[in-house]
């Protein structure tokens, strides 16, 4: 069954947390992502999504994305969709370098599709995993504040931990020691640099934390170090640590130069940074065949819009590590009727609802926003 695009609405969405999330590029009370609600050209069927402009990764801004998605509407208009190709289709062709926005109006376009269909979004994406595990990730606190992040961890049964860390290499050093305290040898645990160490500053955090136990290091680098720049620290650091990039990860360009350079172990993608759901699936894909794992993000405080669009991504290839889903225990509100939260472990069911497209109940008023 087709489906043709009708009317567009679209603008900023803020909630907020209920505390404080801190990294290296970014100190957080509240998240800030845009919406996109597209109803098919009868006004019976409706689609959302959402999509994250981040200056710091992706060089998009809130509001101008908002106008942005907004003027589009008349671009979509009359476009019918009969195939997942089609909606790739249509917005390499219409959002070609603007990966929150693309997000945005791709969810919307495949929540629309499968509403169509009578289909949920996991279904039209193949996602047959039935459950998903999501990793626990610690904030750049002060080390009595990891402390306590870790306790809250360790009564949810986390797994497996990701570490925010800073330029300090003794708080950072700390920040581990007070969570290994807490959690124990067993669950394992990376760091999140977010850029903030220079080629200078890398191999010593780098050594320090590893002797420490930790093997797997994100973003160590600013993106601007380039393929010489993660050539050079490659050579400087032990050999059993493996890098991971985030930040330097944004476009297709971006990942064949970086498959290609072969200087980085990981990947990490996520749903709004790499364009949408058939987008981030496609990265993920491309790595697996050059031998590169993948391992799944989130923006912080994403919605349970986002959240679901995750869960159906983790579902439908083999991620190393999920993150995200965190729902109420980071978001004081929401915009679905029932959000969308990992249970006891950090696990979660792939298709968390029986209706078709994300089979979430929106609450936006949206006419009035």
């Amino acid at each position: 069954m087709s489906v043709t695009i009708g009317r567009l609405n679209a603008g900023v969405l803020q909630l907020p947390f209920r505390e404080r999330f801190v990294h290296a590029l970014a100190s957080r009370a509240a998240m800030a992502s845009v919406w996109c609600r597209i109803e098919d050209a009868n006004g019976v069927g409706v689609g959302w999504g959402e999509g994250c402009p981040r200056s710091y990764v992706t060089a998009e801004l809130l509001e101008p994305s908002a106008a942005q998605l907004r003027s589009m509407a008349e671009h979509l208009r009359g476009h019918t969709l009969r195939s997942l190709d089609d909606i790739t289709a249509l917005l390499d062709e219409l959002l070609p370098s603007a990966p929150s926005l693309r997000c945005a109006v791709e969810m919307a376009l495949l929540d629309l599709l499968g509403r169509a269909r009578g289909r949920s979004v996991a279904e039209l994406l193949g996602a047959s995993a039935s459950r998903v595990r999501y990793s626990a990730v610690i904030s750049a606190e002060q080390p009595a504040k990891v402390t306590q992040l870790a306790r809250r961890g360790v009564a949810l049964s986390f797994a497996d931990y990701k570490l925010k860390v800073d330029a300090e290499l003794e708080q950072n050093l700390a920040r581990l020691d007070a969570l290994r305290e807490v959690i124990g040898p067993e669950p394992s645990v990376r760091v999140d640099a977010n850029a903030a160490w220079s080629l200078t500053e890398a191999p010593a955090h780098i050594e320090a934390l590893h002797a420490r136990g930790v093997t797997l290091f994100e973003q160590p680098l600013p993106v601007v170090a380039g393929i010489p720049g993660h050539r050079q620290l490659r050579a400087r650091i032990p050999a059993a640590a493996k890098l991971m990039v985030d930040e330097s990860i944004v476009s297709w360009a971006d990942l064949n130069t970086l498959l290609d350079a072969r200087v980085v172990d990981r990947l990490l993608l996520k749903v709004s940074k790499q364009g949408g759901p058939l987008r981030c699936l496609a990265f993920a894909r491309r790595a697996a065949a050059a031998g590169v794992p993948c391992h799944l993000g989130n923006h912080v405080g994403e919605s349970s819009l986002l959240s679901a669009a995750g869960r159906v991504v983790a579902g439908a290839h083999a991620f190393e590590t999920v993150e995200g889903s965190f729902g109420p225990l980071l978001l004081a509100a929401d915009i679905v009727a029932e959000p969308l939260c990992f249970g006891a472990g950090g696990w979660a069911p792939v298709r968390y609802a029986s209706a078709p497209g994300w089979g979430l109940d929106v609450m936006l008023d949206w006419d009035n926003l």
